[in-house]
C-alpha cells in the first residue's frame, strides 16, 4: 500500500466518514472571509436553528470556508465553543455506491450513532442537492429521516453546501430544513480581496511550478477574471482566478523547457534547404548556375548556428531542471517536518524532535529562497525568463477564452485611436454613426463609462442595405481582431411570439429547454465583451423590449438557470426599419427624412426604452457615388480570391458605374450591388477560370515537360444599351495559354434577380 493510500485510510474514522482535522491540506490557508467565519461560528453556538446552510455559486469558496474554520480551530484561533467541536465530512459518493437502500440507511445510521457518541460533532455534506438526488435515485429515504432525527434531538450538528437556485427547491420539498438550518450566503470577493487571496496562494504555486510569480501578474489575473467575468470558466470568484493563475504558471513552466524560437527557426530553415537540395539532385536539369553548391554553403553556415544554439539551450535547460528538482525535494521535506512538529505539539511531547526539526526547517527555507533567486536570474541578462509576467497571463487567458491578446495589451490604445478611421474604410456614407460608436469605445477605454451599464447601446434606423448590420459586423471584427468575426445576432422575426421569448435567456425550471439555457445568455457568458445585435427589433414581441430595457438600465440579467449574466462589457446594437420609407423618398432631404422617421420611432417604441440608448442614429440612403465605391470594393474582393490563381479581373470605371446606376434602388441600398457581383460578375469569372483550368490540365497531360503557367487577365465589359455583361480571358504572353485564342462569355442583366437579400 502506498503512502498516499495509507493516509487516505487513516482519514476515515468510519467507512464514508472523514475527519477534517486529518484530511486538511497542509498548504491550505483561508485568506479573508472573516465575517463569514464569524457568522458560521455564531450559528453553531445557537440553541435553535443551529445548523448551517451555506449558499453561493459554484467556485465561490463554500468548501474552503468549512476547511478554513477547521484550519483556524487547529491553530486555536477561534472561540472555546468552536475549539471543542470536531468536524467530519460525509463521503457521500462512497456511501451511495451500494444499490441496496437498506444497507445505505444502516451505514448512515452507524455514522449518526458515532457522531452522537463523539459529542460536539459537526457533519459536513458538500454539494447537498446531489446527495439528496442520489438518495432519491437509490430509494434510501431512511438516510434523510435519520439525519433530520439527529438534528431535531440535537445529537449532532450539520453544515450543508448548495448553489443559489437550489435553496427554494430544497426548503419546499423538505420543510424541516427551514426550521433547523440558518442560511449564510457567500458573495464573490471584490477586486482587493481577490488580489489578497492570490498573494496568499502565490507561494504554493511558485513552489509547485518552480517559478517566480510577479505581483503584476497577480494583478492581471485579478483584473482579467473580474472584467471578463464568466468567459474563462463557468464558475465564480475566487476559483476562476486561481485556476487562471495555475494554468498560466503551468504553461509558462512548460515553455521554459521548450526550444527557443531562434533554434526553431534555424531548424525549420535547414529542413527547407535540405529538401530543395534533394529535389534539385533528383531532377535532370543539372546544377544550373551552381544552385546546389550555393544552398549547401548556406546549410553549412546554419548547421553551425544550430549546434551553438542547441548547446546553449541544453546548458540552460539542464540548470533549470536541476533547480526545479531541488525545489520540489526541499518543499516536500519542509512540509513533512512542519507536519511532524504540529503532531508533536498536539500530543504534548517531543520537544527535542521539534527543536531538531526547527533547525532543518530554517535550512530548507533558506535553500528554497536561494533557489528562487537563481531561477529568477538563471539566464544572464534575462532575469525575466523565469518570472511569470502579465504578458504570460494574457496569452493563457486569450488561448482559453478566444479573446485576442491584442485587445488586452498596450496595442489596444493604438487600435482604439484608429477605430473611426478603420470603420470608415469598411462602411461608406455613415460617418455620423461611426463617429458616435468610436467616441463611446474611447470613453470605455479611458474608464469613463458607468460600470453598471453596457459599454455602449445604439439604435440604428434606416432603410435596408445601408450598413446597419455591416457596422455591427465591423465592430465585432475590431473587438475580436478578426476580419470575419460576427456579432451575437438575434433575428427578432424569430421572437415575435410570446412563447419564443424564453429562448433568449433560457426557459425557467420545469419547462422544456431548461437544461439548454438561453441563446443570448450562453453566448455572453462565454464572451462577455461581445457585440450583441438585435436585428429588426420592431418585429419582436413586447416581452423582448422588457429584456432589452433591463440589459440597458442595469447591465445585467438573470437567465433561466438563476445565473447572473453580466452585460457591462458588451456593446448593444438594435436595428429597425421603422420610418425608413422617408429615407427612400428622394423628394425629402436627409434632415426632413430624419424628422419624419423620428416621429414614427417615438410613436412605435416606449420612451423609457429609447431613453436608455447611448445614441440613436438615422442612416443615410446611399447615392450613386457611394454605391460605385462599394462596387470597387467588391471588385477588389474578387481579385483577392483570384490571387492564388495568378488571375486578375478588370472592368473599366465608366462601365462599372453604368452597371451600378442601372441596378441601384433606394429601397435596398447596397444589396443590389452585392447581388450584381455574386449573381453576375462572379458567375462569369468562375466559368472562365474553370474552363481555362481544364485546358491547362489537358495541355499538361499531353506535354512531356510542361512549363509553369503565367496566368492572365479577365476583362469585363458592360453594354448599357443591351444590358449585357461580357467577360474575356486574356492569357499572359507565356505559359499554357500563350498560343490559345481568347475565351469569351456573356450574360444579360436581369434586374428582377438583383433586389433580393443575400
Amino acid at each position: 500500500m502506498s503512502t498516499g493510500e495509507k493516509a487516505k485510510v487513516q482519514t476515515h474514522v468510519l467507512p464514508h466518514l472523514i475527519e477534517l482535522d486529518r484530511d486538511l491540506d497542509p498548504d491550505f490557508t483561508l485568506i479573508g472571509r472573516d465575517t463569514e467565519i464569524r457568522q458560521l461560528a455564531e450559528v453553531l453556538t445557537l440553541r435553535d436553528s443551529r445548523n448551517v446552510m451555506l449558499i453561493g455559486p459554484t467556485g465561490v469558496g463554500k468548501t474552503a470556508l468549512i476547511d478554513g474554520i477547521e484550519e483556524r480551530r487547529s491553530r486555536a484561533d477561534v472561540s472555546q465553543d468552536i475549539l471543542k467541536r470536531r468536524f467530519f465530512r460525509l463521503d457521500s459518493e462512497s456511501l451511495l455506491t451500494s444499490d441496496d437502500p437498506v444497507k445505505i440507511s444502516q451505514d448512515f445510521q452507524h455514522i449518526a450513532d458515532y457522531l452522537e457518541d463523539a459529542q460536539y460533532s459537526v457533519l459536513v455534506i458538500d454539494n447537498f442537492p446531489n446527495f439528496l438526488n442520489g438518495l432519491q435515485a437509490k430509494s434510501a429515504h431512511g438516510v434523510l429521516n435519520s439525519l433530520m432525527s439527529a438534528l431535531q434531538q440535537r445529537r449532532t450538528q450539520c453544515i450543508i453546501a448548495l448553489n443559489d437556485g437550489q435553496r427554494a427547491k430544497i426548503v419546499e420539498q423538505h420543510s424541516g430544513f427551514k426550521e433547523y438550518f440558518t442560511a449564510i450566503e457567500l458573495r464573490e470577493p471584490d477586486a482587493d480581496e481577490m488580489l489578497s487571496i492570490l498573494r496568499g496562494v502565490r507561494q504554493v504555486y511558485e513552489t509547485m511550478h518552480g517559478i517566480v510569480i510577479t505581483d503584476e501578474a497577480l494583478q492581471t489575473v485579478s483584473a482579467l477574471t473580474t472584467k471578463f467575468k464568466g468567459s474563462f470558466d463557468d464558475q465564480s470568484l475566487p476559483r476562476v482566478p486561481i485556476r487562471l493563475l495555475d494554468l498560466s504558471a503551468s504553461e509558462f513552466r512548460a515553455g521554459l523547457m521548450s526550444k527557443p524560437d531562434a533554434l526553431d527557426r534555424v531548424e525549420c530553415h535547414l529542413t527547407n534547404l535540405r529538401n530543395q537540395v534533394a529535389a534539385l539532385e533528383r531532377s535532370d536539369a543539372g546544377d544550373a548556375g551552381g544552385t546546389i553548391k550555393k544552398l549547401k554553403g548556406e546549410i553549412s553556415t546554419l548547421e553551425t548556428q544550430e549546434r551553438d544554439l542547441s548547446r546553449d539551450w541544453m546548458k540552460k535547460t539542464d540548470g533549470v531542471k536541476d533547480l526545479l528538482n531541488k525545489k520540489r525535494t526541499y518543499a516536500g521535506e519542509l512540509q513533512k517536518l512542519e507536519a511532524e512538529n504540529e503532531d508533536a505539539l498536539k500530543k504534548g511531547k517531543g520537544s527535542d524532535l521539534i527543536k531538531q526539526n526547527d533547525d532543518l526547517i530554517d535550512k530548507y527555507r533558506t535553500a528554497l529562497g536561494d533557489i528562487n533567486q537563481k531561477l529568477a536570474t538563471v539566464n544572464t541578462g534575462a532575469p525575466q525568463d523565469h518570472r511569470l509576467t502579465p504578458e504570460h497571463v494574457r496569452k493563457t487567458f486569450s488561448k482559453r477564452t478566444g479573446i485576442p491578446v491584442a485587445t488586452l495589451g498596450e496595442s489596444e490604445l493604438e487600435r482604439v485611436i484608429k477605430l473611426e478611421e478603420s470603420l470608415k474604410e469598411r462602411i461608406y456614407g455613415q460617418d455620423r454613426a461611426i463617429a458616435s460608436i468610436a467616441a463611446a469605445v474611447k470613453n470605455a477605454a479611458a474608464g469613463l463609462k458607468d460600470a453598471n451599464t453596457p459599454a455602449g447601446a445604439y439604435f440604428f434606423i434606416g432603410p435596408s442595405g445601408v450598413g446597419k448590420t455591416e457596422l455591427a459586423r465591423a465592430l465585432a471584427a475590431y473587438v475580436d481582431g478578426k476580419a470575419d468575426a460576427e456579432p451575437i445576432r438575434l433575428d427578432m422575426s424569430e421572437y415575435g411570439e410570446k412563447h419564443t421569448v424564453s429562448k433568449i435567456m433560457g426557459a425557467p425550471p420545469g419547462y422544456a429547454g431548461y437544461e439548454e439555457g438561453g441563446v443570448l445568455a450562453n453566448e455572453v457568458r462565454k464572451k462577455p465583451n461581445s457585440i450583441v445585435l438585435f436585428d429588426e427589433i420592431e418585429k419582436a414581441h413586447p416581452e423582448v423590449f422588457n429584456i432589452l430595457l433591463q440589459i440597458l438600465s442595469a447591465g445585467r440579467l438573470t437567465d433561466g438557470k438563476g445565473r447572473l449574466i453580466d452585460f457591462s462589457q458588451c456593446t448593444i446594437i438594435a436595428t429597425s426599419n421603422v420610418g425608413s420609407r422617408h429615407f427612400v423618398d428622394q423628394s425629402l432631404s436627409y434632415e426632413e427624412a430624419v424628422a419624419k422617421a423620428h416621429g414614427e420611432v417615438k410613436a412605435f417604441f416606449r420612451p423609457e426604452l429609447l431613453g436608455r440608448f447611448t445614441d440613436i442614429q438615422f442612416f443615410r440612403r446611399l447615392d450613386a457615388d457611394l454605391l460605385f465605391k462599394i462596387a470597387l470594393k467588391n471588385l477588389t474582393a474578387v481579385n483577392k480570391m483570384l490571387a492564388g490563381k495568378d488571375v486578375t479581373a478588370e472592368i473599366p470605371d465608366d462601365q462599372l458605374r453604368h452597371a451600378v446606376e442601372r441596378v441601384m434602388n433606394p429601397r435596398y441600398g447596397a444589396r443590389p450591388i452585392n447581388n450584381l457581383f455574386s449573381k453576375f460578375i462572379k458567375k462569369l469569372v468562375s466559368e472562365l477560370v474553370l474552363e481555362n483550368e481544364l485546358r491547362r490540365v489537358q495541355i499538361a497531360a499531353g506535354s512531356a515537360k510542361p512549363k509553369p503557367d503565367a496566368g492572365g487577365k479577365i476583362l469585363i465589359a458592360f453594354d448599357k444599351a443591351t444590358d449585357e455583361f461580357s467577360a474575356t480571358f486574356s492569357p499572359a504572353s507565356t505559359g499554357f495559354f500563350g498560343s490559345q485564342p481568347q475565351t469569351r462569355k456573356s450574360m444579360k442583366l436581369d434586374a428582377l434577380d438583383l433586389n433580393t437579400a443575400d
